[in-house]
């Protein structure tokens, strides 16, 4: 008496493995695009939120330069360095600016002596002789 271990089995069993397996690959195939699709989309939202702080701090920045436009400072200071007003009772003392000197070149000595072509690669070569 022989046991057999393994039964023949039978060619509907072996198709519905594959198919069950080529469904299990196709699952996991869109499960691994949907996570990649996710993670960009979250590096995508990141950046976003980044970006906006970044504009809200602008925008801010901004609304404070407006603010600071508006001043009664800001209106005096521009017309006193820009339109050269002063308030009743002042003086304005205007100091010329000293005009710089000119760095002039010193001129390097004329060489009066031409040597030759050899000797000026010979010098070039191995320096002075």
């Amino acid at each position: 008496m022989t046991v057999r271990l393994f039964r023949r089995s039978s060619p509907l069993l072996f198709l519905g493995a594959i198919g069950t397996g080529a469904f299990l690959v196709l699952v996991g195939l869109s499960l691994v695009q949907e996570f990649r699709r996710r993670y960009l989309l979250e590096q995508h939202i990141r950046a976003l939120r980044t970006d906006i702080e970044a504009r809200e701090q602008h925008i801010e920045e901004l609304r404070r330069l407006k603010e600071y436009l508006g001043t009664d400072a800001y209106v005096e200071r521009v017309a006193r360095e820009k339109l050269n007003y002063q308030k009743p009772g002042e003086q304005v003392v205007v100091v010329p600016e000293q005009p710089r000197p000119t760095p002039t070149a010193t001129p390097a000595p004329l060489q009066t002596t031409r040597t030759s072509s050899a000797r000026e690669w010979f010098i070039l070569f191995f320096g002075t002789p």
